[in-house]
């Protein structure tokens, strides 16, 4: 690896600066190549700030440069092994030859498709062309046999008069069963009128005028009908006015029995308010008594509770007297106690005095002995803050250079996306090429379809006029090979 690289260039552990490879996997990983030199600690140094300080930033710088060196090691052995899988000896990646080969393949299966479209279509025309002359002699035997059908139709009209007479004796027995099948007899005499009416006109007069009188026949059956109708509709309105009559006299009747047992209901209830009145009258007096009695007990209550509480005010009257004099005595023991309570206090005040002295002297002495240490304290206070702010500049810086490096990966991955699209593009347009030719192809095929059948009509009609039925050889293709096969002209 070292011959290749010439005189005047440097390693970077291990890492060869002007490498392709190298530089691409930093183009990866988004780190520049002056990330990964190093640098002399006094480079670190900034202004009498200590050698401590100093020492903290060169490790850091040292530490995130070895983290860079190893993910540009790591993805420049990822190319070196990629390359070396997927490489060829034409300087095409496989993935780049594996593309043209599958374009040349779609192209291929697409020219292939197509002549295959193309034949099946040429056998379904010769299969169609067969179908039509098949039919025609289809239609020649139908047109000989309708010929003989009509030399038939002659002797079937005077068979089919006799016949109608005879119908027209057993209507009347065999009504019901003859309606279905004479409906089933006009279709099908409907039908073949419509078959016959084309070849011959009168056959279709005569079944025209039998339809007109059948017609004629069941319109007067159906005035017969509609008569017996009317009739029974008759019949059913009177039996419904005579129903409607007895309803009307059993509703009287019905009337006349409510009215009595109404009165009957009435003086039932004239005997039970008389009654109720009775009883109502009796239960007053009883309540009346009742209610004296009770308003006599509840006065003799009310006069023993009275007699009670005059009682009780007298007891009352003496408690009070009582309750002063044992106030007054009370007064007089709570003034003693408060004389007592006052010197009590006046001692109590000068004994707290005393000891507040004795703390005030303790703190002041204790403060003089702070003081002495206040300066050492003051000096590794201000050192840590320093430290923190260093640390925090050195996250910082970190936090930067990676948002740098990310921005750079993500530039790096845009233009790779860009140049992936305009080949996916390159592609596509190749693709639409193709297609378009294929479009056209089928287009003149197309036509050409067209063209044949319109030779194959007109080789039908030929046929027709003539009754000759000939090999359509020449009118599939007329021009024999006057075109070349599709695979030459893709070719």
């Amino acid at each position: 690896m070292g011959k290749g690289r010439g005189k005047g260039r440097s390693n970077i552990e291990g890492l060869d600066p002007e490498s392709p490879r190298t530089l691409e996997a930093c183009l990866h990983r988004g780190i520049t190549m002056e990330e990964l030199q190093p640098r002399d600690e006094r480079t670190f140094r900034r202004g009498m700030e200590s050698a401590d300080f100093t020492h903290r930033r060169y490790e850091f710088f040292e530490k995130r440069r070895q983290d860079k060196i190893a993910l540009v090691k790591s993805r420049r052995a990822d190319l070196v092994r990629k390359s070396a899988t997927h490489e060829g000896p034409g300087g095409l990646s496989t993935g780049e030859k594996r593309a043209l080969e599958e374009a040349a393949k779609q192209k291929a299966a697409t020219i292939e498709i197509e002549r295959k479209r193309v034949e099946s279509i040429k056998r379904k025309q010769q299969q169609e062309i067969a179908r039509i002359i098949e039919k025609e002699k289809v239609l020649t035997n139908m047109q000989e046999h309708l010929a003989h059908i009509q030399e038939l139709e002659a002797e079937r009209a005077a068979k089919h008069q006799e016949k109608r007479d005879k119908a027209k004796q057993k209507v009347e027995a065999k009504k019901q069963e003859m309606q279905a099948r004479r409906a089933q007899a006009v279709a099908e005499e409907f039908e073949t009128m419509r078959a016959i009416a084309r070849k011959e006109r009168e056959v279709a007069k005569k079944l025209e005028a039998v339809r007109i009188e059948t017609e004629a026949r069941i319109a007067k059956e159906a005035a017969i009908r509609d008569a017996e109708r009317k009739k029974k509709v008759e019949e059913k309105l009177k039996k419904s006015q005579a129903i409607l009559k007895e309803i009307e006299r059993k509703g009287e009747e019905s009337r006349l029995k409510a009215i009595e047992k109404e009165k009957r209901i009435q003086a039932i209830l004239e005997v039970k308010k008389a009654k109720k009145k009775e009883e109502i009258r009796i239960a007053r007096e009883k309540a009346e008594k009742r209610i004296a009695a009770a308003l006599e007990a509840n006065n003799a209550k009310q006069r023993r509770k009275r007699e009670v509480f005059d009682e009780k005010q007298v007891l009352v009257e003496i408690r009070k007297k009582e309750a002063v004099e044992e106030e007054k005595v009370k007064i007089v023991k709570d003034i003693e106690r408060g004389i007592k309570a006052q010197e009590e206090v006046q001692e109590r005040i000068k004994y707290a005095a005393s000891i507040r002295m004795e703390r005030r002297q303790k703190i002041i002495d204790h403060r003089k002995e702070k003081e002495k240490y206040y300066g050492v304290v003051r000096k590794e206070r201000l050192e840590k803050v320093a430290k923190q702010k260093l640390e925090n500049e050195l996250d910082e810086i970190a936090r930067l250079e990676n948002c740098a490096r990310i921005q750079r990966m993500h530039e790096f991955h845009r233009l790779q996306l860009m140049q992936k699209t305009q080949k996916d593009d390159q592609r596509f347009q190749q693709i639409k090429a193709t297609r378009k030719q294929l479009v056209e192809t089928r287009k003149r095929n197309a036509w050409e379809s067209f063209m044949r059948k319109h030779h194959i009509r007109e080789a039908m009609e030929q046929m027709k006029i003539t009754g000759k039925f000939v090999s359509l050889d020449d009118i599939i293709d007329p021009g024999g090979s006057r075109r070349g096969s599709f695979s030459d002209e893709e070719d």
